[in-house]
């Protein structure tokens, strides 16, 4: 079995650093992922404190397109 090179899922700490938010903030947005991942993808997998990767992912990448379009 080939090991995988990143976690499936992200934790408030990674948030906290690529955001520069505080834990409860970092939560927040946990929160909100998963809520809107839930709301898509009904039978996905949630762990709770943790956000899948590539959902994660996903988001940051619009925002950041979001605001260089704003720009």
């Amino acid at each position: 079995m080939k090991k995988i090179s990143e976690p499936a899922y992200i934790g408030p700490q990674q948030i906290m650093e690529d955001w520069d938010v505080s834990k409860a903030t970092a939560y927040n947005i946990i929160k909100k992922l998963n809520a809107q991942l839930i709301k898509e993808h009904p039978t996905a997998l949630i762990i709770s404190g943790k956000v899948n990767r590539i959902w994660y992912e996903d988001a940051c990448l619009s925002r950041n397109q979001l605001q260089k379009v704003e720009n």
